[in-house]
């Protein structure tokens, strides 16, 4: 899913086709690399890590305002984790 992701978004972005997918699955590889260590299933977590991991991506691919847009995909990747525990949730 990681590759794919970096790969439409390279298209869109009119970018060399997998720079995006080498990064995304990067970080995939650092998350499960240390998902004994932590808990990688929290809201914590979850911010934290993609406060990080769309920081460098945007740092890397030299976007502008970095700190703000990392922000903001912390947040809604928050919303969406906490979206989707509470979907999952009432299946069962």
């Amino acid at each position: 899913m990681a590759f794919f992701s970096g790969m439409v978004l390279d298209i869109f972005t009119f970018r060399i086709g997998g720079s995006s997918s080498i990064f995304f699955l990067c970080c995939v590889f650092l998350i499960l690399l240390y998902q004994r260590k932590y808990e990688i299933q929290t809201v914590y977590f979850v911010a934290v890590a993609s406060f990080i991991a769309a920081f460098l991506y945007l740092l890397l691919f030299g976007y502008d305002d970095s700190l703000l847009q990392a922000l903001a995909s912390a947040i809604t990747g928050v919303v969406i984790f906490t979206l989707l525990q509470y979907v999952l949730r009432k299946k069962h």
